[in-house]
């Protein structure tokens, strides 16, 4: 048994070899499918179903009973026929869902070849009870029907129409009801990761002092910028112990709704918070060739997890090889299965591989990326990121503490005029 999603070609091949007689059964016959199977060295039978609403909706179309029967093949009309099967008197039988049409020929279908003989004896002895049931078709017959259904096709073709208006607000109501469902995912899920986060800022160490900032427009400039009023950015205490940040480099920084970024740090203000790190040296010492971007997440859409919140990118020499999605909330993480870069440049064997070894040494993976990510770094340019908007509109006040997550510090940017 050979099992086939184009039966159609094996019935073609068969055809033009065949000595014999071929039997096709299909409930539905259109286009030159019928025709090519059967060819002209041979005289075929066909059973099928021979019936009002089939030619009218366009299932069967006569005309092509008309070719067959002026070719010199026998049709039969076969009463409650669903089975599709073509079977040869040279030794072979299909069974599958495809029917004897050029639409079969497109679909997804799914058939078994046979070409033993004791196979394709069982077929004819399960299906020999059914042709003897079977009606023959006359040329009188398809005359009439050729000429009957013709003011049924149009109306037909309304009653199509009407299904389809409705068919479509069905949709549309159940592609809402999806889209509700999922944002109702997507909200629980990243209510769950916010009360996360925050319970791992409340357990950190946390600096006693805070600064009130204001984001407003730069001078001379569209950008915003989150603008300290009351302290400088670059020197806190936490826990009775100063500490002091590098003046223009970035830092992690999370906000009260969860947003995360990588945000430019000066003495009095906040600008170009990147929501995207492209970590150019090596990050992974296993892999000293890949090369590594992290995203935060802005969309929550699609096939990812919803509680992803961070999206990896794995490269080696520029080509994509995947994306591994992960959950951070500072003092916890989890990564979830590498996934496949759609259209990658990267050959499939290559991307199995990371995807592989990525799963295999899951642990030292995650261990590698979160000691690049939580840590400060200065990116060859400053102007790479979004601007202060990132924190809320112009005009908006937020408190700016300092937490230490994993060693290091990272900024805490919190909604609102007091801590």
């Amino acid at each position: 048994m050979i099992l086939t999603t184009k039966a159609h070609v094996h019935w073609k091949s068969k055809g033009k070899k065949a000595k014999k007689q071929i039997r096709l059964i299909s409930p539905y016959l259109t286009g030159k499918t019928a025709e090519s199977v059967l060819g002209d060295s041979v005289k075929g039978s066909v059973y099928t179903v021979f019936d009002v609403e089939i030619f009218a909706s366009g299932a069967s179309d006569i005309f092509v009973f008309k070719r067959l029967m002026e070719r010199g093949h026998q049709l039969f009309h076969l009463e409650g026929l669903h089975a599709k099967v073509v079977i040869g008197s040279d030794g072979f039988a299909t069974l599958g869902s495809q029917n004897i049409t050029s639409k079969g020929e497109r679909n997804l279908e799914l058939s078994a070849l046979y070409t033993d003989a004791i196979s394709v004896s069982k077929v004819n002895k399960i299906i020999s009870p059914w042709l003897e049931r079977a009606i023959p078709i006359t040329i009188n017959m398809i005359a009439e029907m050729e000429l009957l259904i013709e003011p049924l096709k149009k109306q037909y073709e309304e009653f199509k129409h009407a299904c389809s208006v409705v068919q479509n607000k069905i949709d549309r109501a159940a592609k809402e009801a999806r889209i509700l469902l999922e944002k109702e995912d997507i909200n629980r899920e990243q209510e769950e990761l916010r009360a996360e986060i925050k319970r791992a800022i409340e357990a950190a160490p946390i600096s006693e002092d805070w600064s009130r900032g204001l984001v407003k427009y730069r001078a001379y400039s569209v950008e915003t910028t989150l603008l300290s009023e009351t302290k400088s950015l670059l020197y806190w205490m936490v826990n009775g112990v100063p500490l002091s940040l590098v003046r223009l480099s970035r830092y992690l920084c999370v906000t009260d709704t969860g947003e995360i970024g990588w945000a430019r740090v000066a003495q009095t203000r906040i600008s170009m918070i990147g929501r995207g790190v492209d970590f150019s040296g090596k990050v992974i010492a296993e892999c000293p060739t890949w090369r590594i971007e992290v995203e935060s997440r802005k969309n929550y859409t699609g096939d990812l997890p919803k509680g992803a919140n961070m999206l990896i990118l794995v490269k080696e020499h520029g080509h994509p090889l995947c994306i591994v999605p992960m959950r951070f909330a500072l003092s916890s993480y989890k990564t979830y299965s590498p996934r496949p870069v759609l259209n990658s440049s990267a050959s499939n064997a290559l991307s199995k591989q990371a995807r592989t070894w990525i799963g295999e040494n899951r642990a030292s993976f995650e261990k590698q990326v979160i000691y690049r990510i939580t840590r400060a770094f200065k990116y060859s340019s400053n102007l790479l990121g979004d601007d202060a908007k990132f924190f809320g509109k112009v005009g908006s006040y937020h408190v700016i503490r300092i937490a230490i997550i994993d060693g290091n510090p990272i900024l805490v940017v919190k909604s609102g005029f007091w801590p």
